[in-house]
């Protein structure tokens, strides 16, 4: 007898265990295929971009198929079941057992459906249909970011009680959290949910909360008694007792508590429940002062941030948000700006742990369709998800909306407030903050605009939100002018807009790691000049109290693959590479954002350098070397010889000239009782040519030194004028680009990672010599036409990506002749390889009676070009 009341007991327990919330997830073993093509085995998350969104052609934007075995159990068919699909782009319907279930619109945003009634026991197939193509009707229209297509998210199954908490609002928890009457002393906590019953008759359900702190003490209760009918839904709303001396969470002290609601049947069986983040806060901005947070003023500093990571795509696992996030808080950030869109649920989970306030924004990029009454619904349903999957984190204090919203207008000035595009982007906008407001009084609501103000006070998008953000890129789209200009553009921008918090929401500069130099400029892509830049706005938002923040755009380097650049389809603007390689200016931060004694060498990644010796015999050649540092003076050594001590400037500062020898130079830079060590490599390029050993890679009409990736690792120098007894240039002129002081073109250049080298050149060049001794030699010469404008069959890269490519009667046909010997004869580059295409040319010399080298271009046609030499001694 007892032995079957204690089977019975066991099985009770169970089954109400069983019928208790929990989920897992389905990752594994899809099987995937592109529309027409074979199918393949795959994990999720995964996207059928990873590689393409690299190549030369445009990424594929089109249908990709998906589908998965899913094993059902007999209990499993008396709960409530439920998929749940994290992030899915663009466009996906989803079957099971060929019967359709539902469809979402929309790639940044979770989305769940009911199966109960789709599935069976044993085997059930699920078909997900994704399509990531261009739709005029959602949103994004536009943007510089790489839109990858696929599941790129977790997909999990849900299982719950037919007595449960409502599932089905938008994949949200179905719990909201609101803080009401917050200060040190108290706090009045709210909590809404909505509880549903899918059985056929009537319950009385108790509803149980509980605020725990840190050590799981209960510190506040609620509890309320609901009758729910059969095959309904009852809102649930209360008050929990007043939570008393509440610790306080900021980006010092991220302290959370957490919310447990449950449910429970007239039995006390436990039937449902949740548990959610509380962070107590409170949070206001003006527009003289600024932000505050729980009474104080806060500068909000920190990143822009997309989501892609090199080799993954979009679909990068949990570690590598993980691990982003830890990097932007060890910088010293306090604030991120998740754009252009929701990203992975476990993003704000561990912004609410780090103390990382945010901003969180669906993609209306550029431009949007105002007129589509189809994409105003599916953009305010996108942001009704947004909102709702985000309600609880108390990280977010800003809802973002309309990113440069009307950057892509052909509208010029002066602008027509009647005009009817302005308008209804106005009404659109003041939609979008009404629709925000309704959903979350308490946060505040932000617009992102371009630096054109004159067309948004034309279309009034800016007096509807509470925040205004701009985007400035002053000294990189803008002059290089490292003035007061900027000031007078936040002076100007609060007299236009009164009364509205004001933030810089993205600015910075493109830097490639494989480029540095001594002399930067605007758009060269130094790490250096991004260093300027950065310094320049830094000055400006620290020291106006008006300014209520920055975010550096971006973070990390990400995919683009409308961009060219000197690393085609990324980015640049990244302090960190897009495999989160920190570049000088992520060093920068972490060193300015810091409250304790710290050193950093800048260039710390840049292990490789090249350069020419000072002069004649010298065997070493300067270069500047910039250090970071608080707690005293900076002192610096190279291979245990000390370089001087420098006090730092107000970006804590200092640079030294640093005497690099051929080899291994060991740095080590001292501040009070902190050190940093780089070793670089350095190779020391002779400045007699007679001297000439090894192997010598010159960038024409280039001033910056380019390392190219391993495993090559070649170092190029800038290009010199010729001089007596060493090599160099005759004749010509660099190309400079759209009249800026920098180098070549942007264009993508195909066959070649070396982008750069080709990128830039010197046109109309005469000579360029070596006097090197006698000998035999390999001369490389590289070519790349930039003008697609010359007469030939366009290229398909060219067609797909839309390059201009009106024919006309230009030709540029030259000889080559090495030591007086033709070795190219009406040398066509683009009869060669057609515009934008690498071309490199190996000759073998054999030099005597110390003649040295000779390399002559004579024009036939056009004029004469040349991208880059090498020379390398074969013996």
């Amino acid at each position: 007898m007892s032995r079957i009341i204690l089977i019975s007991l066991l099985f009770v327990f169970n089954y109400h265990l069983c019928n208790a919330f929990h989920s897992y997830t389905i990752n594994e073993n899809w099987q995937f295929a592109l529309e027409g093509k074979s199918w393949r085995s795959v994990n999720l998350p995964h996207t059928w971009n990873a590689k393409d969104a690299f190549d030369d052609e445009a990424y594929y934007r089109g249908t990709g198929i998906y589908k998965k075995e899913l094993h059902i159990h007999a209990s499993q068919l008396q709960k409530e079941l439920f998929i749940q699909f994290d992030g899915v782009n663009a466009f996906a319907d989803l079957f099971i057992n060929d019967q359709f279930v539902g469809q979402h619109k929309g790639g940044y945003t979770a989305f769940r459906f009911d199966i109960s009634n789709f599935v069976h026991e044993g085997v059930n197939h699920i078909r997900m249909i994704v399509n990531n193509e261009f739709n005029t009707n959602y949103p994004p229209l536009d943007g510089d970011f790489t839109m990858f297509g696929g599941i790129y998210r977790d997909v999990q199954i849900i299982e719950t009680h037919k007595l449960h908490i409502d599932l089905d609002n938008l994949a949200s928890s179905g719990v909201f959290i609101s803080q009401k009457n917050v200060g040190e002393k108290s706090a009045d906590i709210i909590i809404k949910t909505k509880l549903v019953n899918k059985n056929q008759f009537s319950h009385t359900l108790e509803l149980r909360a509980r605020i725990l702190d840190a050590k799981n003490n209960v510190v506040s209760t609620f509890l309320k008694k609901i009758k729910v009918k059969a095959k309904d839904k009852v809102d649930v709303e209360g008050k929990f007792s007043s939570l008393k001396n509440p610790q306080l969470w900021s980006p010092d002290h991220p302290y959370l508590y957490k919310v447990v609601v449950e449910i429970f049947d007239e039995k006390n069986h436990e039937l449902d429940s949740r548990i959610e983040p509380l962070g107590v806060r409170w949070f206001s901005v003006n527009a003289e002062n600024g932000f505050y947070l729980n009474g104080q003023p806060l500068k909000l500093i920190g990143v822009n941030r997309h989501q892609d990571f090199s080799g993954y795509g979009n679909a990068v696992p949990d570690a590598v948000h993980l691990k982003d996030l830890q990097l932007i808080k060890d910088m010293g950030s306090n604030f991120l700006r998740i754009a252009h869109y929701p990203q992975d649920r476990i993003v704000l989970e561990e912004c609410d742990r780090l103390g990382l306030l945010c901003c969180v924004e669906v993609p209306l990029n550029n431009r949007n369709n105002v007129f589509s009454d189809e994409y105003w619904s599916n953009t305010m349903l996108r942001q009704r998800e947004m909102v709702r999957q985000s309600f609880n984190h108390p990280s977010i204090v800003i809802w973002a909306m309309l990113n440069e919203c009307l950057l892509r207008t052909k509208l010029r000035p002066p602008f027509d407030p009647e005009n009817v595009y302005l308008k209804k982007t106005g009404e659109f906008a003041a939609a979008i903050n009404t629709l925000l407001k309704e959903e979350d009084p308490d946060r505040l609501t932000m617009i992102v605009n371009s630096e054109k103000p004159a067309i948004h006070l034309a279309a009034g998008t800016g007096f509807t939100p509470d925040i205004i953000g701009w985007n400035l890129y002053h000294c990189w789209y803008g002059e290089e002018k490292f003035d007061y200009s900027l000031n007078k553009f936040i002076t100007r921008m609060h007299q236009e807009f009164p009364g509205k918090g004001l933030m810089i929401t993205e600015y910075g500069a493109g830097a490639d790691p494989r480029i540095s130099c001594e002399d930067p400029h605007r758009w060269d892509f130094s790490r250096e000049y991004q260093i300027k830049v950065h310094k320049h706005f830094m000055e400006t938002i620290l020291k106006r109290e008006d300014v209520m923040g920055g975010a550096v755009w971006n973070f990390a380097d990400f995919a683009s693959g409308v961009r060219q650049d000197t690393d085609p389809n990324i980015n640049s603007k990244g302090l960190m590479t897009n495999d989160r390689i920190a570049k000088d200016a992520y060093h920068y931060y972490y060193v300015l954002l810091s409250d304790k004694p710290i050193v950093r060498i800048a260039s710390r990644e840049f292990k490789k350098r090249i350069g020419i010796e000072n002069n004649s015999g010298a065997e070493v050649c300067n270069q500047k070397i910039e250090v970071f540092g608080k707690g005293g003076e900076i002192t610096l050594f190279n291979n245990d010889q000390k370089i001087g001590v420098k006090s730092t400037d107000e970006h804590h500062s200092a640079i030294f000239q640093v005497p690099f020898v051929d080899g291994s130079n060991s740095l080590v830079a001292k501040c009070g009782n902190k050190s940093d060590e780089v070793e670089i490599q350095f190779n020391l390029i002779p400045i007699d040519a007679d001297r000439f050993r090894g192997k010598l890679n010159i960038s024409l009409g280039d001033h910056r030194q380019f390392i190219s990736r391993e495993p090559a690792g070649e170092c190029y120098v800038p290009e010199k004028k010729y001089t007596l007894g060493s090599w160099g240039y005759i004749g010509g002129e660099a190309i400079i680009k759209n009249g800026l002081p920098s180098v070549g073109t942007a264009l993508n250049i195909f066959h070649t990672q070396d982008d750069p080298v080709y990128q830039s050149h010197r046109e109309g060049i005469k000579e360029f010599r070596f006097d090197v001794q006698d000998g035999r030699f390999e001369v490389s010469l590289l070519f790349m036409e930039p003008n697609t404008r010359l007469k030939r069959q366009p290229l398909v890269y060219e067609l797909i990506k839309g390059t201009s490519n009106k024919n006309t009667n230009e030709k540029r046909v030259f000889n080559l002749l090495v030591n007086g010997q033709i070795v190219l004869k009406d040398f066509n580059i683009l009869e060669n390889a057609g515009a934008r295409s690498a071309i490199e040319k190996k000759i073998v010399v054999h030099v005597k009676d110390n003649k040295g080298i000779t390399v002559k271009f004579a024009p036939i046609e056009g004029t004469t070009i040349l991208s880059g030499i090498s020379l390398r001694k074969i013996r």
